[in-house]
């Protein structure tokens, strides 16, 4: 979608032969507008941490924080993702209400990394999460 977006913002530039400072200008402008939240948000995402805590997830990223209890959590999943810096996957949360949240910091790329490692992270917090919610249904019985 962010190609066909950089593609339409540059269809008057492909016709002119000639690239003047003003037509510069606005090209640089486009392509600033178009990847600098792209990388932002990538940057975030990366940097970003989830803590698990007896209450629930913490997560934290260079600018926003967010609580989520272990009873609003309805499913833990591991989702596969496809970009032009290749496949990653990615830990989603879904919660009672509202859409479903991916996890900031448990990310891994399929290109190498360490999968035993992100596996083990992603156990971690299903185990996190059944813990809370056992001890949650028999205090309440």
């Amino acid at each position: 979608m962010t190609l066909v977006i950089v593609g339409i913002g540059l269809l008057p530039f492909a016709s002119s032969r000639d690239l003047s400072l003003g037509n510069r200008s606005s090209l640089l402008a486009l392509i600033t507008t178009i990847l600098l939240p792209c990388i932002f948000y990538s940057i975030n995402r990366m940097l970003g941490i989830t803590l698990l805590t007896p209450e629930g997830m913490q997560l934290r990223t260079l600018v926003s924080r967010r609580r989520i209890p272990w009873d609003d959590i309805t499913k833990i999943e591991v989702e596969r993702r496809s970009g032009q810096g290749g496949p990653w996957q990615v830990v989603r949360v879904h919660v009672a209400r509202g859409r479903p949240v991916v996890l900031p910091g448990a990310m891994q790329s399929l290109r190498g990394q360490d999968e035993a490692a992100f596996q083990r992270s992603v156990n971690m917090i299903h185990s996190c999460w059944q813990q809370a919610t056992a001890q949650h249904r028999s205090a309440a019985t």
